[in-house]
């Protein structure tokens, strides 16, 4: 997902990005939830994509936030100490249902045949565009209504 802050000739990127910080200040818990909200409707879709046998695989679909960004000394040094990200990820299988990769991917099983591919992840991600595409044009919106309420108070300097 990538989020483009257009140069308009209104202001300096630099003062762009210095007031969208200060909405996020404002505001900190929306990307954080719209972030959360997309990864689950990536999952539901998993599971609605994931082949079921057992039921054991799609039962171990889930989201996951990974090791912070921020504790990794390597990045923190290259960023910079202020580094704030929000990691999340689908995950299919665990430490019990370790065949995910192989479902997904295909293999080539013990007989010798080639099994197809069951891309259910991809498959996922692909199907959830329009609903990701909505909720990031719906946080976008909340974000420029901030902008002109606080521009209109003077909230906003430029």
């Amino acid at each position: 997902m990538v989020l483009k802050i257009m140069y308009e000739d209104f202001g300096t990127i630099q003062d762009t990005k210095d007031a969208i910080n200060r909405i996020c200040q404002m505001k900190p818990q929306w990307f954080k939830v719209m972030v959360d909200q997309i990864m689950n409707i990536v999952a539901d879709f998993a599971r609605a994509f994931c082949p079921i046998d057992t039921g054991a695989l799609v039962s171990t679909i889930r989201v996951e936030t990974p090791r912070a960004i921020s504790e990794i000394p390597v990045l923190v040094k290259a960023i910079g100490p202020d580094v704030q990200s929000i990691q999340k990820t689908v995950v299919a299988g665990d430490e019990m249902v370790d065949y995910a990769l192989y479902v997904h991917d295909g293999h080539v099983a013990k007989n010798g045949t080639w099994v197809p591919p069951q891309p259910f992840l991809t498959d996922a991600w692909m199907a959830s565009q329009p609903e990701i595409e909505r909720l990031i044009f719906n946080y976008l919106a909340e974000i420029e209504r901030e902008w002109a309420k606080q521009k209109a108070i003077g909230g906003l300097i430029i």
